[in-house]
This record gives C-alpha cells, sequence and structure tokens, in this order.
C-alpha cells in the first residue's frame, strides 16, 4: 500500500497518524516549484508523484538523486513509459497497464 495526495497537508497529517505506510507526494507541473524536496521531507514521503507533462529527465534525477521514488502520471505511451524508465523512474500511473509492457 502506496498513499499519494495532492493535499500535502493531509499527508502530513496521515503520516502522524501512520508512520509505517509508504507517502506519496502528487505534484501537477505548475505547482512543481523549487521547494518540493523539503515539502516531501517535511510531509515524510519517499516518493515524488509528477506529472507527465513537462517532465524532463534532469527533474526525474534530482528526484533519484535526492533519495525518492518517481512514480509519474498519467502515462499512456508505452515509449514514453519506456523513456522515463530509461530515465530512472520508478513506477508510472497510466490508464492502458495492458499496453505497458512489464519491466
Amino acid at each position: 500500500v502506496l498513499v499519494s495526495c495532492f493535499n500535502h497537508v493531509l499527508l502530513s497529517e496521515f503520516h502522524a497518524l501512520a508512520p509505517e505506510i509508504p507517502l506519496g507526494c502528487l505534484y501537477e507541473t505548475c505547482s512543481l516549484h523549487d521547494d518540493w524536496r523539503s515539502v516531501l521531507e517535511l510531509v515524510g514521503a519517499s516518493y515524488i508523484h509528477p506529472e507527465d507533462t513537462g517532465l524532463t529527465r534532469e527533474k526525474v534525477r534530482a528526484f533519484r538523486d535526492a533519495g525518492f521514488g518517481v512514480n509519474v502520471w498519467t502515462v499512456n505511451s508505452p515509449a514514453r513509459a519506456n523513456e522515463l524508465f530509461n530515465w530512472g523512474a520508478t513506477g508510472i500511473f497510466t490508464d492502458v497497464a495492458h499496453l505497458i509492457p512489464r519491466r
């Protein structure tokens, strides 16, 4: 089980009640600011869940280098999924799981 949410305050409250459950902070591209690492640390998140639109190799590498898992949403192209995994993404959210090859 992994709990993720756009509401990072709510995630922090959840973490206080159930610190053993891993958390992921969801981010729309427009709200992914330079303070992302501080937010994840304050919340107690182990994962960042950025929107696929506008995501770059450099961002994925920065997330991974900071020690976080990276699960990208919503990826419906097998080629894009492959690219993201090659960049170091740890997972994807998709509407077409049957089209995405298992890693």
